[in-house]
């Protein structure tokens, strides 16, 4: 049964050719890609359904209009943990429906792309609003948040009716922030409809204060996508894999030569990709662009050809705050910052979990303390008091030396340095691991429908050094940490009855495990 699963698992990632399908179109590929396959003869873990994309850096720009304190606080945040974009291609399929041929255009594989839904939404007419599921049960309300921020703030016409889904998944091994999957139907060679939905990833930002303003980012470059794709195959009958009117390289400038209709040249320079992120910088409310160091800023005749494309009104934009009056140039800081170790204390033996501090200053503001061990970084700490705690057991016994380095925010730095020994011995620890199965919660599980998020977490009276998953007996995910969390694909696996197992290691070697049965219809 297991080689069954294995390969049902493996046919799942890959990237089917379809001969009737046109060229792939990076365009729609959002902030975020969903479901990266690759060919591949066995798949060992169930982290290979999972796709990896994911937004770029968005740099500052504030030509766009007011910004208040707290979106000027939430793109701060933005910086220090910027989102990576995506670096694979998206694949195109053909789907026959009761409306006629649909294209189907995803960013991931085309397999994970149900032609059910497809075929469903082909026979919609318009909506008035999108239908938001959340499949994490978590975030009830961030559909409304949402849905307020799109109709109060983005560029929008008639493709805001043919807009069906947005969902949210909670993907914490997914390396992605959202995705957009559009379809236009055509008879002929005239397209005659189209439409689109969205997938929002909360795992990466859910633990953040600006959970929401990452949200909304990611949704207002995916909405782009629909936007711009939406009046592109209809108003213009420009169909997947050609470029866009000459008019867009025109009026933005972009040089037509140097970008691509894919991701031959990169993600940064794939046309579509550049168009998306035009439309999030005139429109989201955050006024950044990722690509303005490679292509610079927009013109304003973007913005305006942007308006001409599905001709209509754009919303109101908000008064500019008043111009505050220009501070004086500061002067130029060249006085690096002080920094001392307060614990441990040199020559510190020591093992388990411990406590890092440090002291530091600066003569006009310090920007954070980094902890390293030998060069190699630990944590760092942005905000005083400078302290982190540290699981020593991930390292091999020893002596070593931990390092406290201060950055200014001149990028003025300074080190304090101290020898310590790390001395974990774990003859005598025999207490086995505690081991638990959060999600699914029930057992037995009955799998109706839908990917299954699957999560487990461990607890030990030292540490827990590694957690795996096994299903029928057999290793599919492994993490070298206390949690384990995956996603296990629906429709390429068969009808059938699972043992889920999670077994957790110390580092003395001890082991528990858990299983919960699932049952496939």
């Amino acid at each position: 049964m297991i080689e069954k699963i294995r390969d049902f698992f493996a046919r799942s990632v890959y990237a089917i050719p379809i001969a009737t399908a046109v060229f792939v179109l990076c365009g729609f590929v959002g902030i975020g890609a969903y479901y990266l396959y690759k060919k591949q003869p066995e798949i060992n873990s169930i982290k290979d359904f999972v796709k990896n994309d994911v937004i770029n850096d968005i740099q500052s720009n504030n030509e766009s209009g007011a910004q208040n304190e707290s979106t000027k606080d939430a793109l701060e945040e933005i910086r220090k943990a910027p989102i990576p974009t995506k670096t694979d291609n998206i694949s195109t399929k053909s789907v026959d429906t009761s409306s006629g041929t649909a294209v189907v255009v995803s960013t991931g594989s085309t397999g994970g792309v149900s032609d059910g839904k497809i075929q469903d939404y082909a026979d919609d007419g318009p909506t008035s609003s999108f239908a938001y599921i959340d499949n994490t049960g978590m975030y009830p309300n961030l559909g409304t948040t949402i849905k307020s921020y799109l109709e109060s703030k983005l560029l929008r016409g008639s493709e805001i009716s043919y807009l069906y889904e947005l969902s949210v998944i909670d993907c914490a091994s997914c390396n992605y922030g959202g995705y957009w999957t559009g379809s236009y139907i055509y008879t002929g060679s005239d397209i005659v409809k189209a439409f689109g939905y969205i997938t929002l990833n909360v795992a990466p930002y859910k633990d953040s204060p600006y959970f929401e303003d990452y949200m909304k980012i990611i949704f207002s470059h995916e909405y782009g996508h629909h936007y711009t794709m939406y009046h592109r195959w209809l108003k213009l009958d420009i169909p997947t894999g050609e470029r866009f009117p000459g008019s867009y390289y025109s009026v933005r400038p972009l040089d037509y030569y140097s970008t691509a209709p894919d991701y031959s040249l990169g993600w940064s320079y794939c046309d579509a990709e550049v168009l998306a992120e035009d439309y999030s910088y005139f429109y989201s409310g955050y006024g950044y662009h990722g690509m303005a160091s490679i292509h610079g800023y927009p013109s304003t005749g973007t913005k305006s050809w942007l308006v001409e494309l599905s001709g209509t009104t754009p919303p109101a934009e908000p008064e500019p705050e008043p111009e505050p009056e220009p501070e004086p140039e500061p002067e130029v800081d060249s006085a690096p910052p002080v920094v001392s170790i307060t614990s441990p204390a040199n020559g510190a033996i020591l093992s388990g979990s411990v406590s890092l501090s440090a002291n530091a200053s600066d003569n006009i503001g310090l920007y954070k303390v980094d902890f390293l061990l030998n060069n190699n970084l630990i944590s760092h700490d942005y905000e005083s008091p400078y302290q982190i705690t540290w699981n020593t057991t991930t390292v091999a016994n020893g002596t070593y030396t931990l390092k406290a380095k201060a950055y200014d925010s001149s990028d003025n730095s300074a080190i304090s340095s101290i020898s310590i020994s790390i001395n974990n011995s774990y003859s005598s620890d025999t207490t086995a691991p505690q081991v638990l199965i959060s999600a699914p919660s029930a057992n037995p599980y009955e799998w109706l429908s839908g990917d299954l998020p699957i999560s487990s977490s461990a607890t030990d009276n030292v540490a827990v050094t590694k957690i795996e998953f096994y299903i029928n007996g057999s290793l599919v995910a492994s993490e070298n940490k206390s949690s384990i969390n995956r996603i296990w694909l629906y429709e390429p696996t068969p009808a059938g009855n699972y043992q889920l197992k999670a077994k957790a290691y110390d580092a003395a070697g001890n082991s528990a495990e858990t299983t919960i049965t699932i049952n496939k219809p």
